[in-house]
């Protein structure tokens, strides 16, 4: 299990709000958003399921449900008990709410 706090910046909802003239001034401010997460991965081998529940501490301009979803894989390249390089991983995630996907998101991650 792991437990963690989320940060993602929109350039595309900057650029939305730019060009419709929308909360003029105040447009970065708006493009961002925060939440605080818990989740779980299966390991099956080299393959991890990550399944994860987000919950929104802030949002951009546009609200959605205050409760987001991840799911996806982490293929681990790398998986080792002594050395200073523990982990590394290549990962894959849809995140959702509800049935609504938002986007896909891929990852390098390492262990150490």
């Amino acid at each position: 299990m792991f437990v963690g706090i989320d940060y993602s910046y929109h350039k595309d909802m900057e650029a939305f709000l730019r060009n419709n003239e929308i909360d003029v001034d105040h447009e970065k401010q708006n493009s961002w958003k925060s939440a605080i997460f818990i989740g779980n991965e299966y390991l099956y081998g080299r393959v991890g399921i990550l399944l994860q529940v987000g919950y929104y501490l802030k949002q951009n301009y546009i609200r959605r449900d205050a409760v987001y979803e991840k799911l996806g894989a982490n293929l681990y390249l790398i998986r080792q008990e002594k050395g200073a390089l523990k982990e590394l991983f290549v990962s894959i995630l849809l995140k959702t709410h509800k049935a609504q996907a938002e986007l896909a998101e891929l990852g390098i991650g390492l262990g150490f």
